[in-house]
């Protein structure tokens, strides 16, 4: 959705602003990271869910501003027959500090989040049959500027001169299951307040 004014975002103490610089240190061994909130499928503080399309496939994406960067479902990568590319392999840094190897991407992946087309490279990566794909800071970072509120699950930023708005889906409280990071075995299930 693209806004005309900012009144939405005026005098609202639950909204944010934040610029967010990327400071990648070329001469670093690449590392990835990706919170237990993506790999669960869990919103949290901040993060927020979004529907989105691929190849007119509908699919749920996970918006984390704790994974450094943006991960595709294996499954969807082998489903929709997305390319990949061999990358020499690298470790992503999963939330509870384990760390699993990754040696693929998927670059150029075009997907359409409410008004907003976003073309951006993805690790392909098991993300526990929850979420589809996380958009994570590198795709936030290419928006310098980012206003959200966490509370009412929007953000809004800028591209190409226009502002866009993406509306999070808001969910009442449910059942949680957690997985093993196989997603295979359950390991605990539980029902949230």
């Amino acid at each position: 959705m693209e806004l005309s004014d900012s009144a939405e975002i005026a005098g609202n103490p639950a909204l944010y602003q934040t610029h967010i610089e990327n400071n990648h240190d070329e001469t670093e061994p690449p590392m990835a990271v990706i919170t237990l909130h993506a790999i669960l499928g869990r919103s949290s503080t901040t993060t927020m869910k979004v529907k989105g399309t691929i190849f007119s496939h509908e699919i749920l994406i996970l918006i984390d501003s704790g994974s450094s960067h943006n991960f595709i479902s294996n499954t969807l990568v082998a489903d929709l027959g997305i390319p990949t590319q061999q990358l020499p392999p690298f470790g992503v840094l999963v939330g509870d500090g384990a760390l699993i190897s990754c040696q693929k991407i998927c670059t150029n992946v075009e997907i359409k989040v409410q008004q907003v087309t976003i073309c951006e490279e993805f690790f392909p990566f098991n993300l526990g049959g929850v979420v589809d794909m996380v958009l994570g800071i590198k795709w936030l970072a290419s928006l310098n500027t980012v206003a959200a509120n966490w509370q009412q699950l929007f953000m809004i930023f800028w591209v190409d001169g226009k502002r866009y708005k993406l509306q999070g889906l808001t969910q009442p409280s449910s059942q949680v299951t957690l997985r093993s990071y196989d997603g295979m075995e359950i390991v605990r299930q539980f029902d949230l307040p």
